[in-house]
């Protein structure tokens, strides 16, 4: 199904670079994961939302700075100190 140019690139991906693996995932206990839902729901909500008015353009990119402030303000910081604090932990 792919062309002689596809076939070369993935030949020579496959032959010059090597694969980089995932980071595992980070191990929430129960209580720990029921924290992390509660902080990323009102994140996860407001990025896509912005997302679309981003790529559809009903949104300026020059907002770009208020909009990492609203994701601020919905408790990013929190959000991000958890998910590290737990990682460094137990990886």
């Amino acid at each position: 199904m792919m062309n002689d140019e596809e076939i070369e690139f993935q030949e020579e991906m496959l032959a010059t670079k090597e694969p980089l693996m995932p980071d595992p995932p980070i191990k929430y206990n129960a209580m720990e994961l029921e924290q992390a839902t509660l902080l990323s729901t009102p994140l996860t909500d407001h990025v896509r939302q912005n997302t679309l008015q981003f790529i559809l353009g009903t949104r300026d990119l020059a907002e770009w700075d208020d909009y990492v402030q609203e994701l601020e303000s919905r408790g990013l910081q929190n959000f991000l100190d958890l998910a590290n604090s737990v990682y460094q932990e137990r990886n």
